[in-house]
């Protein structure tokens, strides 16, 4: 099934919502024109997956024609049709609306079995208009396996996208980070957090997704900002960069979302670029490099440790070399603390310097080495692979990787497919040519 047939159904299925049971206008056929064997209306029903609806007819379920030409036969066939859609919409609309709403896990058939025990949704920032590249965003909420979007989620005014998604390990929590338009200059916009609770199988669309504010400061214009949400969905790590002044800031704040506690540092510049929580739910890992210094050095806080000393609370586990060749576009570490994930690219020697060798790693936090090569291809440099959600142990993964083998161009978010990584093999599961980035 391609993604315009995934994204009928959806509408197919939001459509069903909104007809009333009372609002189907009663069949009509003209006399002699057709013959039920039986009479009787029956009842309609469908199929596990939501794809096929029959409708069963009392009496038997043959409709026959009597001393009608072909002709004839093929003009009533069309009508005929919608009259027995409507028909079925009438005779059980509550059988209907449990199809539509049916939790697309559980009723997957084998064909949709996921492999790596992955989630099985998640919520993804998509642009508002196809094949954009700017503008309006939104939110979705989608069955991983079927790709079928159970709730979209616009973002609140006066917002105008949504720029960044994080997820807890619950598959039920999300943090979205909404901007307000742009301001003139190269000043980044003011920017919100809100908090999306989902519930995929409610039988009423609109409780599948519950979007409030946080009750975290919001981000002033001209603020570069970096977020994670902590496992157990308890915590949310804000960095903070802003260059408006004189003398750049950078700050890292901690936020208790159950008891309103807040704690700050002065953060280390260079780094942050890349955050991640490790299952304990107390130790942040970031990730950076000091300035022309060629080395990546991951760094573990202690958010509950009770000093306030950035330099006391933090501590290098690993170091590993680079070059000026190289670009290291993402690094996060597995929620065990035991496996790096690093994106980087490396141009063509000698060549173009828009395209090159983007290759994913796993690294051994302890040495610093890599252990084995996730992916590698020929790409036009910005089209690296971005991991969107990892194991405990990074054994299995989901990203977004370029859709072709080699591309032109940089940057090209809209012409990405989704992947789940098991060790070194790869299974294509859907994703909107629209999508930007998801949380699992």
């Amino acid at each position: 099934m391609n993604q315009l047939e995934y994204k009928l159904r959806a509408g197919l299925r939001d459509a069903a919502e909104e007809i009333p049971a009372d609002s189907v206008p009663p069949l009509l056929l003209p006399p002699s024109t057709a013959r039920l064997n039986g009479g009787g209306y029956g009842s309609g029903y469908g199929s596990a997956d939501g794809s096929t609806y029959s409708l069963s007819l009392a009496g038997g379920p043959d409709l026959t024609l009597a001393g009608e030409p072909r002709a004839r036969i093929r003009r009533w066939l069309t009508p005929a049709a919608a009259a027995a859609s409507l028909l079925a919409v009438a005779a059980g609309t509550a059988g209907v609306a449990a199809l539509v709403h049916r939790d697309p896990a559980a009723s997957r058939g084998a064909a949709h079995v996921l492999p790596g025990d992955v989630p099985p949704y998640y919520v993804s920032l998509d642009y508002v208009q196809p094949y954009a590249q700017v503008g309006p965003t939104r939110a979705e909420v989608t069955a991983t396996a079927t790709g079928a979007v159970l709730r979209m989620v616009s973002v609140p005014r006066p917002y105008v996208a949504f720029a960044d998604v994080a997820g807890a390990a619950d598959d039920r929590t999300f943090v979205l980070r909404a901007i307000l338009h742009r301001v003139p200059g190269y000043l980044l916009p003011a920017s919100r957090f809100f908090k999306l609770t989902i519930d995929p199988t409610a039988p009423v669309k609109a409780a599948r997704a519950h979007l409030t504010a946080l009750p975290v400061p919001a981000e002033p214009k001209g603020t570069d900002v970096q977020f994670a949400l902590s496992p157990d969905g308890t915590k949310l790590a804000v960095l903070s960069s802003n260059d408006v002044g004189m003398v750049p800031s950078t700050h890292l704040s901690v936020y208790d979302l159950r008891t309103g506690a807040t704690r700050t540092w002065r953060s280390r510049a260079g780094f942050g670029a890349s955050m991640s929580w490790l299952a304990d739910n107390r130790t942040l890992a970031m990730t950076g490099t000091p300035h022309l210094a060629y080395q990546w050095q991951v760094l573990l806080l202690d958010t509950a440790a009770p000093g306030a000393s950035f330099a006391a609370d933090a501590r290098v586990v690993t170091r590993i070399s680079s070059s000026p060749r190289l670009i290291w576009r993402q690094v996060m570490i597995t929620p065990d603390g035991r496996t790096l994930l690093v994106a980087r690219e490396t141009p063509i020697p000698n060549g173009w310097q828009i395209t090159g060798t983007a290759r994913l790693q796993r690294y051994n936090v302890r040495t610093g080495k890599p252990t084995d090569l996730v992916d590698a291809r020929k790409v036009g440099l910005g089209e690296f692979d971005q991991v969107q959600w990892s194991s405990l142990s990074g054994q299995v993964l989901i990203a977004l990787v370029p859709r072709h083998p080699r591309l032109t161009g940089t940057g090209l978010t809209t012409n990405r497919r989704a992947v789940i990584f098991v060790g070194n093999h790869r299974y294509d599961i859907p994703w909107w040519r629209t999508g930007i980035e998801g949380a699992w």
